[in-house]
């Protein structure tokens, strides 16, 4: 797949829309969840400052200030997982899309079978892959109107597999340009990463993406204890 001089102008043009989307809903976020709980805090803080000060409601209020202060520390360790996961850092790619499938999906559903053994690869060739997992269950897949998408990794063969496969109907015939540059888009950026692409779809049987990587390079290792939802829910800011 060798895209032309238009096709090129045209991917550039969407991945510079996929990144303005992001950092649109990035920025209504730290808007919505944090510069307005200061705001609200800043304020009753500022009353309490200049009126007087109840001692039979005082507890109440220091309660409310921390359960506010919490909110926040909750809300930025969101926005930096969305712009770099910590759990990547710290236990891989195979861990990260589980907390992902765990702690993401509301109209559309995730879920993850992890490899049998950890696959551990470089920290900038994870990263790039939880990217473009990211992006597809967000843009393609609940653009052809997916409700439910199974991710599975594993290691087999001297190849990482990472398997993505939705309850959607198929393309179908009908064309669509931002969905087919996607799909061009994925393409070129797992080549680059030396890998391949295996996408299937037809009407009414769903659509299934699947990348592989040469694992020869990378060496087995014993498996790491089992992510559990206690990591997000437990996890200081």
């Amino acid at each position: 797949m060798n895209p032309s001089p238009n096709q090129l102008k045209a991917l550039l043009a969407r991945r510079q829309s996929v990144v303005a989307e992001q950092h649109q809903r990035l920025a209504r976020k730290i808007h919505d969840e944090i510069s307005q709980k200061l705001t609200v805090l800043a304020l009753q803080l500022s009353f309490e400052a200049s009126g007087s000060k109840s001692a039979s409601d005082w507890p109440q209020k220091c309660h409310d200030w921390s359960t506010l202060v919490i909110g926040l520390c909750r809300s930025v360790r969101e926005i930096n997982d969305d712009l770099q996961p910590r759990i990547l850092e710290e236990l891989g790619l195979s861990a990260v899309l589980e907390w992902y499938a765990r702690t993401h999906g509301t109209d559309l559903r995730f879920s993850f079978t992890p490899p049998s053994h950890e696959i551990p690869l470089p920290p900038a060739i994870a990263a790039e892959l939880y990217i473009v997992c990211r992006e597809l269950l967000t843009q393609l897949f609940p653009r052809i109107g997916a409700t439910h998408v199974h991710i599975k990794a594993e290691q087999s063969d001297g190849l990482l597999w990472l398997h993505l496969r939705g309850d959607d109907n198929g393309f179908g015939r009908k064309t669509n340009p931002e969905r087919d540059l996607d799909v061009l888009s994925l393409h070129e950026r797992v080549v680059r990463l030396g890998g391949s692409v295996q996408l299937a779809t037809a009407p009414g049987s769903g659509t299934s993406i699947t990348l592989s990587f040469p694992s020869s390079a990378v060496a087995v290792l014993e498996p790491k204890p089992a992510f559990t939802q206690q990591y997000a829910e437990n996890a200081h800011c």
